[in-house]
């Protein structure tokens, strides 16, 4: 996947000021912008008494996202603050709020929690932030790009904690629209959280259609994020969910190019690869909900995450059993005709 450095970034919105710069699909502002953001951010008592920041985490089409210890709660946090040329459109800014103020809502456990928000001046402009949960460990993009592929029960386990969120997230109305392997953390201890709602929809309130090819992330964008032929509902994100499983196994997203023209093109017409080819090895249930999962209208795909959690935990560990079961049955066999000799 780093050979593909334009497809793999976010869609910055067409109201940003980034793109009304000039920037394009660039993800976040240029280097000099970063840096002087950054350097200001990180000056002493830059937020007040609040927070004592540590480092960089990460930066996106957004802003930066900084560890820091919040000195009222005695804890870390991981701080996401807005880029202050963001932070000048009403609109961006509003979005931001938005996207603490959903994460926030989705109380679960296979979500990263959202603990506090407010402002803070840069440089005269007011810059919004909101204080997440820290989570130790990684992403899902840095083990990929460590180990290239995971085992099929990793791959399972993984996809579950994605689907219990995502279920308890529709449930409250709320569709992601931007699942990718920088969005799944894999703690140290072992849980996997969803996190970085900032394109969410809520369908029900939003016009589902209304800037539907503005958001998300090329590699992993369903069909209908670029044509918005289609409402936007849960099947979004079974669709990038599909593809994140489809990368775990396969080593590759089912969709690549050398821009983010070239990859809606083939998710909306190339021909969806074979994942049993790429993962022979992968239990045939799981490779088939996967490949389900793909399907370019939304009808095609499982009806939601309920569902394709359900078909998960009941059969699509049944390939890799069935070895284990027949052992079992030839020692019962053998021992039931020791038991008659005697």
């Amino acid at each position: 996947m780093s050979a593909l450095p334009v497809a793999s970034l976010s869609i910055v919105p067409t109201d940003s000021p980034l793109r009304r710069t000039g920037r394009g699909t660039r993800a976040s502002a240029d280097a000099s912008a970063d840096a002087w953001f950054l350097d200001d951010v990180f000056a002493p008592a830059a937020l007040g008494d609040r927070f004592q920041l540590v480092r960089e985490l990460g930066r996106g089409g957004m802003g930066v996202v900084v560890l820091a210890r919040d000195v009222a709660l005695h804890r870390v946090v991981a701080l996401k603050l807005q880029h202050p040329l963001l932070a000048t459109c009403p609109r961006a800014r509003e979005r931001f709020r938005r996207e603490a103020r959903i994460q926030a809502q989705l109380d679960h456990p296979g979500i990263v929690p959202v603990h506090a928000a407010g402002e803070v001046t840069v440089r005269g402009r007011a810059v919004p932030w909101f204080a997440m949960a820290y989570v130790p460990g990684e992403s899902l993009a840095d083990r990929l790009a460590r180990a290239g592929t995971l085992p099929a029960n990793e791959v399972r386990r993984v996809l579950l904690a994605l689907l219990d969120a995502l279920t308890h997230a529709h449930a409250e109305g709320v569709v992601h629209r931007d699942l990718k392997p920088e969005n799944v953390l894999l703690s140290r201890d072992g849980r996997v959280l969803l996190t970085d709602f900032g394109v969410a929809a809520r369908p029900s309130h939003d016009d589902p259609r209304r800037n539907a090819a503005d958001v998300g992330t090329p590699l992993w964008m369903a069909p209908e994020q670029f044509a918005g032929e289609h409402a936007i509902d849960g099947r979004t994100d079974l669709y990038a969910l599909g593809a994140l499983g489809f990368a775990m196994l396969a080593g590759r997203p089912p969709f690549a190019g050398p821009s983010a023209r070239a990859v809606a093109v083939a998710h909306l017409m190339g021909d969806t690869p074979k994942l049993a080819a790429l993962a022979p090895r992968a239990p045939r249930a799981l490779v088939a909900a996967l490949q389900r999962c793909l399907a370019k209208d939304p009808a095609g795909r499982w009806a939601d995450a309920a569902a394709l959690r359900d078909a998960l935990a009941d059969g699509a560990w049944a390939p890799l059993l069935a070895p284990v079961r027949r052992a079992i049955v030839r020692m019962r066999r053998a021992r039931a005709r020791r038991l008659h000799e005697l």
